[in-house]
């Protein structure tokens, strides 16, 4: 078998897999995690926070760039959903990445919310 038609058969086989993954995972009913906070167009339901996001991510003290902005949506959004389980993620990079602003950006967002410590 060709390698093109060998890397062709593998994709296939993995979107097949996901896809069947997806399906079990909603007739279950059963998701461990609501997911939609990792959304692009996740459509928070409070123009307040909305706007507190925004603000911060655009014209805080700390500039964000595209990547940092990820970080910190995928933060903000999930801390504005109620009753989440408590969110892991890594935040990684070589020194100079702007990791730090990342974390200033969450601990001003968490004191304007008044809910620091």
């Amino acid at each position: 078998m060709a390698a093109a038609r060998w890397a062709q058969v593998l994709k296939s086989a993995k979107e097949e897999r996901s896809a069947q993954q997806n399906k079990q995972k909603h007739e279950d009913g059963n998701s461990q995690y609501n997911e939609s906070y990792f959304d692009k167009n996740f459509g928070m339901r409070n123009s307040a926070l909305q706007a507190l996001i925004q603000r911060l991510m655009c014209g805080g003290s700390e500039t964000l760039n595209k990547e940092q902005q990820r970080a910190f949506h995928i933060i903000a959004n999930h801390a504005s959903l109620p009753k989440q389980k408590q969110l892991l993620m890594y935040l990684g990079g070589m020194g100079g990445t702007g990791k730090t602003r990342v974390v200033n950006t969450v601990m001003t967002f968490f004191t304007e919310r008044e809910e620091g410590q």
